[in-house]
């Protein structure tokens, strides 16, 4: 298990882990990404401990058909792994405060753009609020 902390930096390139629970909406999303340039492994939540444990990802992105506790958990998770990457919550009526990135589920363009602000420049400066 990877335990460093890690700094990340944006590129067109960059690594993401698009999290769902939904087949389609998770489709969509990694859809939306790889179109913008970036590599995309979507995911379910039971896949993500073993993904983050065995590779390496500039961000996280979580769908909006995750409920709040399946949020929280991939939070979480990415937390008690001792990593600096940003967690994208992508949600379809209030983003959860815990979350230091959000986009709303409508607009891909705030999306890509709330994942560009998050990956690029020192991670505790800034504050994304779509």
């Amino acid at each position: 298990m990877i335990t460093s902390s890690l700094k990340y930096s944006f590129s067109r390139t960059s690594k993401v882990l698009a999290v769902g629970c939904d087949p389609d909406s998770l489709a969509a999303s990694a859809s939306i990404l790889r179109n913008a340039g970036f590599i995309v492994s979507p995911a379910t939540v039971q896949q993500t401990l073993r993904l983050l444990d065995t590779e390496l990802f500039d961000a996280v992105v979580l769908c909006h058909t995750l409920n709040s506790r399946q949020a929280s958990a991939v939070l979480a998770l990415v937390q008690s792994l001792n990593r600096e990457m940003p967690v994208i919550q992508v949600y379809s009526d209030t983003p959860d405060p815990a979350f230091r990135f959000a986009a709303p589920s409508y607009n891909p363009s705030i999306l890509l753009s709330v994942l560009g602000r998050a990956l690029g420049g020192d991670m505790r400066a800034l504050r994304a609020i779509a």
